[in-house]
């Protein structure tokens, strides 16, 4: 118990902290940007059919034939997650 009183007063003087997290944490929201999944599909199906995307990722790393094509992707990405996404 001494040990968790140690770390709460290192906390509670502390200037800043920091939290870093892997995509662990957006999967537990169910927010899998590497997975072939439903909202790959909802989102991105026709991409996915058109050029064969196999997640987010993909698309986000994808060599795209024409910018109107890859900001097309992009914009749709941005929206939802950014502007949509609860």
């Amino acid at each position: 118990m001494r040990e968790l009183s140690q770390i709460a007063e290192k906390i509670k003087n502390a200037d800043v902290i920091l939290i870093g997290a892997s995509n662990g944490l957006s999967i537990t929201e169910r927010l899998h940007f590497f997975a072939n999944n439903q909202a790959l599909e909802e989102l991105f199906g026709d991409f996915k059919r058109k050029y064969g995307l196999r997640s987010m990722l993909h698309g986000m790393s994808v060599r795209w034939p024409s910018e109107e094509e890859k900001w097309a992707f992009w914009s749709r990405l941005i929206h939802h997650y950014c502007g949509e996404y609860k």
